[in-house]
């Protein structure tokens, strides 16, 4: 599947999901989502990122060392985490959630 953004693609998995859905019963369905920010080529080191959403709607990226960056959208966490730790870095960040389909 490709979409514009992030959120795009979750809206268009769980349509895709709820479609297929035989009985057309609505369930929970835990989604999970890992996208990289590779950085240079040969990174000094990789870095893996939680990502959960915030009550107020923004983006939470925490990793190793306290690491925390904020972001209104989930394409904005990687430009923040970069800005962090730098480019040397390889960045990996991962969001499971589940929803309702």
């Amino acid at each position: 599947m490709e979409a514009p953004t992030l959120a795009a693609l979750d809206d268009t998995v769980r349509r895709t999901i709820r479609e297929r859905l035989t009985d057309k019963t609505a369930m929970d369905v835990r989604l999970a989502y890992v996208w990289q920010d590779p950085g240079p080529a040969g990174p000094e080191s990789k870095i893996y990122l939680d990502v959960r959403e915030s009550p107020d709607g923004e983006f939470i990226a925490e990793g190793p060392q306290d690491l925390k960056v904020r972001a209104s959208t989930l394409e904005g966490l990687a430009p923040a985490a970069r800005a962090v730790v730098g480019m040397g870095s390889e960045i990996t960040l991962g969001w499971v959630r589940t929803v309702r389909v």
